[in-house]
């Protein structure tokens, strides 16, 4: 579980990204964590946590 992981281990696993909204009026920010044991040839769940506020 990531409670119980050392915080340390947690390096290099997080990516910063942007993108453009459909209607190119806004830029979208987010944050992509990927798993220690990262690779590109798997498939892996998806979380989407969205944050509505003011």
């Amino acid at each position: 579980m990531v409670a119980e992981s050392d915080p340390a281990s947690a390096a290099n696993v997080a990516e910063m990204f942007t993108f453009r909204s459909d209607d190119d009026k806004f830029d979208i920010y987010g944050i992509l964590f990927k798993p220690k044991e990262f690779d590109p040839a798997k498939s892996y769940p998806m979380i989407n946590s969205l944050y509505a506020g003011p």
